[in-house]
């Protein structure tokens, strides 16, 4: 089983709650159908109903309930958009809340712990809060230094494999010297 949880310097739980509480504020005033220019063609909506079910996914993938990383959830049309992710991002945290960080989780590509969820749902949410603020024109989301370079560590050793094994990306070449 591999542990992904990275840095023990990191309050994971108490950050992801931090964030969804930013985002559900920014969603308050936040007009659903505003672009949101780091995201193509999304708008404030897609990029809400987006979060919210990879934070509904990420509670089944720690309780071991998702048969497949990849399943898509029926597509959703919440008319508050801000209760709708307020109540996605409360499941997560409780489910996270509940489950011990060496619970036995699936995670991409098989088993780990639940500790892999709750990393992997702050960068989830820092990413997007800053895609919110942007779409907003405000200020972006604070985060420690130890907290992006935690997500580029995720990147480098957990999401750019998961592409490379999903055909999406080449891997990564070592220069010759």
């Amino acid at each position: 089983m591999r542990d992904f949880s990275s840095r023990p310097d990191i309050d994971h739980l108490a950050l992801l709650a931090a964030l969804q509480r930013e985002f559900h504020a920014h969603l308050l005033v936040a007009d659903p159908d505003a672009p949101v220019p780091s995201c193509g063609r999304w708008t404030v909506r897609d990029l809400t109903v987006h979060l919210s079910d990879v934070h509904l996914w990420a509670a089944d993938m720690a309780q071991g309930l998702a048969s497949a990383p990849d399943e898509e959830r029926p597509a959703e049309h919440p008319e508050d958009l801000a209760a709708h992710y307020r109540s996605c991002a409360a499941h997560l945290h409780e489910t996270l809340t509940q489950l011990s960080p060496d619970a036995p989780a699936r995670i991409f590509g098989g088993d780990g712990t639940a500790s892999f969820w709750r990393r992997r749902q702050v960068h989830e949410t820092l990413i997007h809060l800053h895609d919110l603020a942007e779409s907003l024109d405000a200020e972006p989301p604070e985060a420690g230094a130890e907290v992006w370079a935690d997500g580029i560590d995720e990147i480098i050793t957990v999401m750019h494999p998961r592409q490379v094994r999903r055909g999406r990306a080449e891997r990564r070449r070592r220069r010759s010297a």
